[in-house]
């Protein structure tokens, strides 16, 4: 059971960078001409010079919150040291694949130079309407594998609402660093949700992956993350935002051209699942994504966390990971959060 919690890790960070990586050379084209150019292969960014296999800012939150998690010298996460990687990842260019940031959102920007000014961390999130990017959103997967390793509270979204208080709290609170309007607190809430019951069903002994299985699982997470949502006062004016991702059957029999793909949080997390629930693999997921257009990196990152953990690292093609740069740092990352969380 340990190896397999472990290979959830792999899957899903690998799955996420992989995916973005794909996604980076083609951010802010149009739709009509990712259809002229459907992507198969990982390509390098034709405007800014990086070589393919290069991620962007979506993995390298990512990887600030995972490393973060293996230095846990608690039993919770480290606001403060989160917040620092993420500096130093701004500042120095930590956590990137070639020495330098770039593709950073302008709310989470500001909530560094807030924090960086001495503002206490209450305080550094953006708190607007228009602070509602996908910046926490695409960072927040590796929460997900701190619940299910049992060192703190533990999200169980077929569980009791106020049960999972501490853990949704928590997850507000990551959220709320960088974005901490109600809004895109709850996206990152209903994607860990269905990450969660994901992971669970792919530790089942014998568990089916059809697609009615994940059609069912995903149902089940979004269930009981509106579930938490309807009975949270502080959530209730949020509730219509996420009135199409509460009806997921519905939402995967939408035409494709009802489902927007750009940086809007509620943009992305539809996107996301839309893809996934209109695919049968880890490749077909994340090309649908980017073939979207828009906000290719991002979208493509979101799906392919849930797909990595859905499918398992094995169905993320080698020939993309063999491009992937700092393939070998990412995957000892991956041993190191494994070991911290006791599953290796």
């Amino acid at each position: 059971m340990m190896k397999l919690q472990a290979d959830l890790i792999y899957g899903g960070l690998l799955g996420l960078c992989t995916a973005d990586a794909l996604g980076v050379p083609f951010e802010g084209l149009s739709r009509q001409w990712m259809k002229r150019h459907p992507v198969t292969e990982m390509e390098g960014c034709r405007y800014d010079g990086l070589p393919p296999g290069s991620w962007s800012d979506d993995s390298s939150a990512t990887f600030c919150l995972a490393d973060s998690l293996a230095h846990m010298t608690g039993a919770f996460p480290d606001k403060q040291d989160l917040m620092e990687r993420l500096c130093r990842w701004m500042q120095e260019g930590d956590y990137t694949p070639r020495g330098a940031a770039f593709g950073m959102g302008r709310t989470t920007i500001h909530s560094l130079e807030r924090y960086l000014s001495g503002l206490p961390l209450s305080r550094c999130g953006g708190k607007e309407e228009t602070d509602n990017g996908n910046g926490s959103l695409m960072r927040i997967l590796p929460l997900a594998f701190y619940f299910i390793s049992g060192l703190g509270p533990r999200l169980s979204p077929l569980g009791a609402p106020k049960d999972n208080e501490p853990a949704f709290s928590l997850i507000h609170e990551i959220s709320a660093l960088t974005h901490a309007h109600p809004r895109s607190m709850m996206a990152c809430g209903i994607y860990l949700s269905v990450a969660l019951l994901l992971m669970e069903a792919s530790l089942e002994k014998g568990a089916e992956k059809s697609p009615a299985s994940l059609l069912s699982t995903v149902c089940q997470g979004i269930s009981g993350a509106q579930n938490y949502y309807s009975q949270a006062p502080d959530f209730q004016g949020e509730l219509l935002s996420f009135s199409r991702i509460f009806r997921p059957r519905s939402l995967s029999s939408l035409p494709q051209e009802q489902i927007a793909s750009g940086g809007y949080v509620i943009d992305t997390l539809e996107s996301a699942l839309w893809c996934l629930l209109n695919t049968d693999s880890y490749q077909t997921c994340v090309l649908k994504a980017i073939s979207l257009g828009g906000d290719t990196d991002t979208t493509a990152a979101v799906a392919g966390g849930l797909c990595g953990l859905w499918y398992g690292p094995q169905a993320i093609p080698s020939r993309w990971l063999e491009k992937l740069a700092r393939k070998e740092w990412i995957q000892e990352l991956c041993r190191r959060l494994a070991i911290r969380l006791g599953f290796l």
